[in-house]
């Protein structure tokens, strides 16, 4: 509703109910004398404020009740809220929510988002209720399934105020149509089942804001602060039943009672259906007052339902029953048995409201109080006297009860008169049947067996099925009502076999078979699994009990990490009678495992009976990693590759490799370089990790080094080793003496030859050419490129200016960045002239630049095939723990070259 519409309405009821009010002034009316004085009390208070009655309401306007037989919704009530909301509550005030399933408008007991909600009707033949909307788009009337699903919605056509709802729920011609009012245009309009306007009320209509009906089709009409004015069904006007500022009206169904909200004298005023003023009520109420915008009275419970517009709640009415009157309890009950009877009786409401009733029974001579029983409670929709019946069930034999019929309402509860009665003997009852002890061919059993007040006897069946076929007697003591206990023996039972039996008991009653048990014999060897311990990374010790009859017995463990174990030890032996501890010790367990065992005992004569005892588990500690081997390939002048099998031993691991010349180590016997750590992930396996290249190294130089390994079990040390970079990379290679060109002396001229092999380096040549001067030979050294290639490199001088008759010495060296080498020292001696012949002063020694000259006959390169083949000599040699490392870095530095395969 808008806010102007809410404005108008008040205004109207604030203006009008002033007028009444100063014309009352001094006196306070009050209906005259009815038919009926019965006064009527505040539910809301009287019965702990229910949720209907709170506030909470912005703008209650309309109350209905659901007088239907719609087993889910009859007796609830629904309020209309201006601002767009509808909700459902049961007849005493709790809410009632819808069973829908359209999320967008329906949310508990509440229906909302159509438009402000005005007034509400309930169609009693089908639960479905109506709603009048005042959206943007237009009046309207909705049509609603008891679930709060939308079913239909009617254009109200003209209207601009529609505030009343009211549907015809009499017998007669109009049955079904729906009536609603239009505050604005003064019209009442009817509408048929399908929304068509079949008719108008508008005779003597001023301000229509309420409209009811009853069950003869007539039709009331509120003339808001003015009259109530009864129409006929064809909707001619009958008389005018209030004119005290009415603001609203209802009827009660079942009774045609009318009920008028006067504002004049602020009080609920009912009449009969044929006008007669009864007593009015709420007038003393302190929460009766304000703007009362809505009527709805149930048919069955004959409470009334007020809502408050102004102070936005509602308050339910009730005629003043305080309990129902006192019932009337049979006698005797019927079809009495050890354990269950008949009770009956008849409730005398004595009242309105709606009346349960219930038997209480006890067997202290009282039927309420503490220790008490009760039957389910019932809970007819009754006005009259009714007989009911219920069963009282888990009584006791032969024992004698006291009962009476007890009937509520929700003022109180009254009970009737007490009988007795007492129940015959029952059947006897079997309980708590049990093995008391078991042997390997006797078993002794128990149980209690209730007698039911009769004399019991009683036998034990038994057998390997529950076929049985065997019988043990047993004896009851004592015709009473409780159980007693009682015991057989089992005989001529097998060794660790599966048997079942049961405890029959007999009366005049009848007979009782207990429960079916099972009970495994002993075996003739038993095996009672232990704890293991000690406990540690690869091994444990398993424990347990064998125990032996006259006959010996064996044993063995099983073990594994699953339930099917999968290993066992080896099978030992117990004699003796009696209980035998015993342990075995397993290995080659995984560290950080959890495993399960168990004890297996067998008889020594018969080994195929295996007894096995309880699965038991343990998880072997964390280990160390274990270094299995080092290696190192791949030795290079300045670098090397450092390799090594790890177990993780089931952890995750870290290693990383540690090293230092040899000559340093010897001192300090400490590693003062290391690789980065690496990671090392969990397994049971040894692994090969690596290889970790090293660099910076010295060519030609020994070195220590070692593996070093860690996880969450602590550290371990591999072994030192060593290796030897590979030499220095010196280019010079000469040729042997045997096999070298001979020097061309002649006595001022020499030609001399070399050998210089750069060996892949970028390599220059040294030649050093002297003479021995005062004992020592002084050389004048010359240099010059040589190349980087991988071959031997011929080299040719000639020397010039040389001395006639004199020793010249020279040697070839090369250079790198390895460093500078040497060859042997060679000499000659040039020929002399002939006497007479003076000789030139001393000049410089010039060599001439090296020639080109073919390969030097004699000498030889190695091929990377002959070189594959001495390193595998060499691994040959070392140990069996290093062989193969040794064999797989020879293969790779010097192994056959594999050819690439052509892409397809």
């Amino acid at each position: 509703m808008h806010r102007r519409g809410v404005l108008r309405i008040w205004n109207r009821a604030k203006l009008k109910l002033t007028i009444a009010c100063l014309a009352a002034l001094g006196t306070l009316a009050v209906g005259a004398a009815g038919a009926s004085a019965t006064p009527y009390i505040d539910v809301c208070t009287g019965l702990g404020n229910p949720a209907l009655c709170s506030n909470g309401f912005s703008q209650v306007f309309d109350v209905a009740v659901d007088n239907s037989s719609n087993p889910g919704t009859a007796g609830d009530v629904y309020v209309t809220d201006i601002p767009g909301t509808v909700s459902r509550y049961t007849a005493l005030g709790a809410p009632a929510p819808f069973s829908g399933t359209d999320a967008t408008h329906i949310s508990g007991n509440q229906i909302t988002e159509y438009g402000a909600a005005i007034g509400v009707g309930v169609e009693y033949a089908t639960g479905d209720f109506f709603v009048s909307y005042r959206p943007a788009s237009g009046n309207v009337l909705n049509k609603f399934s008891p679930t709060g699903e939308l079913i239909a919605s009617f254009p109200l056509a003209g209207f601009t105020e529609d505030a009343g709802v009211a549907v015809d729920n009499s017998a007669g011609p109009s049955k079904g149509d729906i009536y609603v009012t239009d505050a604005a245009s003064n019209t009442v309009d009817k509408l048929n089942s399908t929304g068509t306007v079949i008719g108008t009320i508008t005779s003597g209509v001023a301000t229509p804001y309420g409209v009811a009906t009853d069950a003869h089709g007539h039709v009331y009409v509120l003339n808001f602060g003015n009259a109530v004015r009864q129409y006929s069904e064809s909707g001619a006007f009958e008389k005018v039943i209030n004119s005290e500022a009415p603001q609203a009206v209802a009827t009660d169904p079942s009774t045609g009672d009318i009920f008028v909200a006067e504002g004049t004298n602020a009080q609920i005023q009912p009449y009969t259906e044929a006008g007669v003023a009864l007593t009015p009520f709420g007038h003393e109420d302190p929460v009766f007052g304000g703007f009362t915008s809505g009527l709805g009275v149930s048919g069955t419970t004959h409470y009334v339902y007020v809502s408050d517009l102004v102070r936005g709640h509602a308050t339910i009415f009730a005629e003043e029953a305080p309990a129902p009157s006192a019932p009337v309890t049979g006698t005797p009950a019927t079809e009495i048995t050890g354990h269950t009877a008949k009770l009956h009786g008849t409730v005398n409401p004595g009242g309105p409201a709606q009346t349960a009733y219930h038997f209480g029974y006890n067997t202290n001579g009282t039927c309420e109080g503490e220790g008490s029983n009760t039957t389910t409670p019932g809970e007819p929709a009754i006005r009259n006297n009714e007989a009911v019946e219920s069963e009282a069930t888990g009584l006791t034999p032969k024992t004698v009860y006291t009962f009476c019929l007890v009937a509520t309402n929700p003022f109180g509860a009254t009970p009737g008169s007490a009988q007795t009665f007492e129940t015959t003997a029952a059947k006897p009852a079997v309980e708590e049947a049990v093995v008391v002890e078991r042997a390997t061919t006797t078993v002794k059993v128990s149980a209690k067996i209730n007698p039911g007040g009769a004399a019991t006897t009683c036998e034990v069946q038994y057998g390997t099925t529950t076929a049985y076929g065997s019988i043990a007697p047993c004896s009851v003591a004592g015709t009473g009502i409780v159980g007693v206990p009682v015991s057989a023996e089992l005989t001529g039972l097998a060794a660790n076999t599966e048997y079942h039996f049961r405890f029959v008991a007999n009366n005049v009653e009848g007979t009782t078979e207990g429960s079916d048990v099972v009970v495994t014999t002993k075996p003739l060897v038993e095996a009672e699994t232990g704890a293991a311990s000690p406990i540690g990374s690869e091994t444990a010790t398993l424990h347990g009990i064998v125990s032996t009859g006259e006959e010996p017995g064996r044993y063995f463990f099983e073990y594994g990490t699953t339930i099917s174990y999968g290993s066992k030890t080896a099978v030992l032996e117990v004699s003796g009678e009696g209980a035998h501890p015993v342990s075995i010790q397993v290995t080659g367990l995984v560290p950080k495992t959890g495993y399960h065992y168990r004890l297996v005992a067998t008889p020594k004569n018969e080994p195929a009976v295996e007894i096995q005892g309880a699965d038991a588990t343990f998880e072997t500690s964390a280990a160390k990693p274990a270094i299995v081997e080092e290696f190192s390939e791949n030795e290079n002048r300045h670098s090397v590759s450092l390799g090594a099998e790890i177990n993780p031993k089931n952890s995750e691991a870290t290693y990383f490799f540690e090293y230092e010349e040899a000559t340093k180590f010897e001192v300090t016997h400490t590693y003062g370089r290391a690789t980065q750590h690496q990671t090392l992930a969990a397994g049971t396996e040894a692994v090969e990790v690596g290889p970790e290249a090293v660099t910076e190294l010295n060519p030609g130089t020994t070195y220590n080094y070692r593996v070093v390994a860690e996880n969450g079990a602590g550290r371990v040390e591999g072994p030192d080793e060593t290796f030897t970079t590979a030499a220095p990379q010196l280019a010079f290679e000469e040729v042997e003496t045997e096999t070298k060109l001979p020097p061309l002396v002649s006595q001022t001229k020499a030609t001399i030859t070399g050998l210089i092999n750069p060996n892949g380096l970028q390599t220059n040549y040294i030649l050093e050419v002297g003479t021995e001067v005062e004992g020592k030979i002084v050389y004048t050294p010359s240099f010059g490129v040589v190349g980087s290639g991988n071959e031997g490199v011929p080299l040719v001088f000639t020397l010039t200016n040389l001395l006639p008759g004199t020793t010249y010495h020279y040697r070839f060296g090369a250079q790198n960045e390895d460093g500078t080498v040497f060859g042997p020292d060679h000499s000659f001696k040039t020929g002399s002239f002939p006497s007479g012949i003076t000789l030139p002063g001393p000049v410089q020694i010039i060599p001439t630049p090296p020639q080109p000259i073919e390969k030097i006959e004699g000498t030889h390169i190695k091929t990377r095939a002959e070189k594959y083949k001495e390193a595998v000599k060499l691994c040959k040699k070392k140990p069996k723990k290093k062989r193969g490392a040794c064999m797989r870095r020879a293969k790779k530095n010097f192994g056959p070259v594999k050819k690439k395969g052509k892409k397809k």
